[in-house]
């Protein structure tokens, strides 16, 4: 007969090595979840005030203080000291945002932090409370010593007691948190890495929640203990070009505004194709060399100091994403590396707002769990629904990195945009859109960056600006045709592999006008020579009716008239070959070999050739081939001539080549 014996967990006192020091491995992330459950209890503000912590010594203390519900004794016995307990856990806060922790082990921090721990807590209405731990006490190798085991001790307070032990003389309700005998040195250089993250940790544009930082042996204007802010994007707007996110209504609509210089390019609003993105602000900001140094006079850091572009789940930064040397999105392999933003060129942050567990941060605090929402947010191809066979659609981050790239490095056809007659706002939906882009050469130029890794049935109205398109044009194509005569002067004499990576893309730039503006004459030509067919028809037909009478010639047929000047020329000597050859024959025919004739032939056929290709030649060259003097780039003009005719060369086994140093 089977005996069934119920068995239990138990806990080892040293479980809170594993979820303390263990999990927690930075120490500036440990004081961020301690900030996070002042924030969290409702506080306004925090305050961070280190002392005799330049060394390691038991009269080293942090204190963290605030102004929040705090706990009652039920709350310690309850809530506080049940390891992993947490009522944040997907539940809203009392004023409407969202509770940063949510896994129970923020307390542990401050484990991480010092090795003695004294909570001063009061509800409204309830006792002044002291909980007493030392951390060394659970760290004994005993197989049998269970956390529950180790006694902590508790007791109240008087608001005197509390004075003199804290220096709070206010304390209505709120927490006090006396972390002693630091296990880490906070030098200069710490507290000034604390800052960088405590200034980077949440975005709070109503200023609802302050950070103050305070040291003991610096005075209140030392850089150290000046005021918290995260002041980095506020006025980026003027100075940059951005482009924007938002997922609005109950996560149906996505709306993508293109920004320069304080003013909108384009507006679009698609249907939302990520399913696990609800709600969602994005910004990233492009910065050019003068917009860089603009940063750092307004931050006091390089743009790679800061970091590039921060993750913000439910107002409260997600570390390491964007600190300095993380590419979390991996935006710097991607593949053609000179023709891409890198991390050193964009900053910004995208804030997500989960309600419903979509985003979960893993238990070390560092990033988060790779799952389908995480996909949805980062993924630089169609990871989103793999079934799919188009390419087109990524990750939201990448959805704005792609278009911003798209504007800032291939640009609009800005000169040709000076000249359109276009002003005012439009605004459309796709379809009729595309009806009036098909016209208008602005709205062309502007289509491919507002389409560009969206898919176009998503789509449902765009609004461009086109007066301010028109207006900042003129100063792109001026700034443009400056970047040209740099580039002219650069590049004389220097070989390619000799230049910068962005002379290199304004190298390639050039090339792809260039390419167009042949594109465009090709055309043109295509064009000319319909005409110049169409006009010798009705030429030839002139001619009969009216034998040698004027002749009617317009400005197309001027290039007629240069063929058959040169096909004259030419005609006349293969003619005039014919005949000599003719008459040596018919004097005595023995006096030529079959292979003297063969040679006569070959240079008749030589002319023929000639003729043929002068009448293609001359109506792709720009000058009159009639003239005896041309002045233009004989070095260009050799070049091309003899790509012109190596077919010919090719028949006679000679092989043709410019070499130009």
């Amino acid at each position: 007969m089977n005996h069934i014996q119920p068995l239990q967990f138990t806990a080892n006192a040293r479980l809170k090595d594993i979820i303390g020091r263990g999990l927690i491995y930075d120490d500036n992330i440990a004081i961020l979840e301690l900030v996070k459950n002042s924030k969290d209890a409702n506080s306004p503000s925090v305050s961070i005030n280190f002392v005799e912590c330049d060394k390691r010594s038991g009269e080293s203390k942090l204190i963290i203080s605030d102004h929040g519900q705090g706990m009652s004794l039920d709350d310690i016995k309850e809530k506080w000291l049940n390891i992993a307990y947490s009522e944040k856990r997907d539940i809203h806060s009392r004023i409407g945002g969202f509770y940063a922790g949510n896994k129970g082990i923020g307390r542990f921090s401050c484990d991480r932090l010092g090795k003695k721990l004294d909570i001063y807590t009061r509800s409204k209405g309830s006792e002044i409370i002291e909980l007493h731990i030392d951390w060394e006490d659970f760290e004994i190798n005993d197989f049998n010593k269970q956390i529950s085991d180790i006694a902590i001790r508790t007791r109240n307070l008087s608001v005197r007691e509390l004075e003199i032990e804290t220096g709070k003389r206010d304390f209505s309700h709120g927490a006090v948190m006396v972390i002693r005998d630091l296990r880490s040195k906070w030098t200069k250089e710490n507290l000034l890495s604390l800052r960088k993250e405590l200034e980077r940790f949440s975005i709070d544009p109503d200023n609802q929640f302050e950070v103050f930082l305070s040291h003991w042996k610096y005075d209140r204007g030392h850089i150290v203990n000046q005021p918290i802010k995260n002041k980095i994007f506020s006025d980026l707007d003027f100075r940059t070009t951005s482009i924007s996110a938002k997922v609005m209504g109950d996560g149906q609509y996505l709306e993508i505004e293109l920004r320069h210089a304080g003013d909108y390019i384009f507006k679009a609003q698609e249907h939302n194709s990520y399913s696990e993105i609800k709600e969602l602000d994005a910004r990233i900001y492009f910065l050019n060399p003068s917009s860089k140094a603009f940063f750092k006079r307004r931050t006091g850091y390089s743009l790679e100091q800061f970091g590039s572009i921060h993750l913000f789940l439910n107002g409260f930064r997600i570390s390491p994403y964007g600190s300095f040397g993380n590419d979390w999105l991996g935006v710097n392999s991607r593949e053609s590396l000179n023709r891409i933003i890198k991390t050193k060129d964009i900053v910004g942050f995208v804030k997500l707002t989960d309600t419903v567990g979509s985003f979960e941060t893993v238990s070390s605090r560092e990033g988060l769990v790779d799952n389908l929402g995480y996909r949805q947010l980062t993924a630089q191809c169609d990871l989103i629904n793999p079934k799919k066979k188009s390419n087109q659609e990524c990750g939201i981050i990448f959805k704005l990195i792609n278009k911003l790239e798209k504007f800032v490095i291939e640009g609009l056809d800005w000169d040709k945009i000076e000249t359109t007659e276009c002003s005012g706002e439009i605004s459309a939906p796709n379809g009729k859109f595309k009806n009036l882009e098909k016209n208008n050469l602005l709205l062309r130029s502007i289509a491919p960056v507002i389409r560009y890794k969206s898919v176009d049935r998503s789509i449902i109205s765009i609004t461009v600006n086109a007066d301010y398109i028109t207006r900042i044009a003129k100063n792109f194509s001026d700034d443009y045709r400056k970047e040209i005569e740099k580039l002219e002067v650069k590049l004389d004499g220097l070989p390619f592999d000799k230049l910068l990576p962005s002379e290199k893309r304004n190298v390639s730039k050039l090339v792809d006008r260039i390419s167009e503006t042949v594109s465009e004459k090709n055309k043109t030509i295509a064009s000319l020579k319909a005409k110049n067919t169409d006009n010798e028809k009705r030429l030839k037909a002139e001619q009969k009716r009216r034998m040698f009478a004027e002749k009617f010639y317009s400005k197309d047929n001027e290039k007629i008239a240069q063929v058959n000047h040169q096909i004259g020329l030419l005609s006349l000597s293969s003619l005039e070959k014919l005949n000599w050859i003719g008459k040596k024959f018919r004097e005595d025919s023995n006096s030529y070999t079959k292979n003297d004739l063969m040679d006569v032939l070959d240079e008749i056929q030589f002319g023929l050739r000639k003729i043929y290709k002068v009448a293609n030649l001359v109506l792709k060259a720009n000058f009159d081939l009639t003239n005896d003097m041309v002045e233009d780039d004989l070095v260009q003009f050799i070049d091309e001539y003899v790509k012109n005719y190596t077919d010919i060369a090719d028949a006679y086994f000679l092989k043709i080549s410019v070499l130009n140093s």
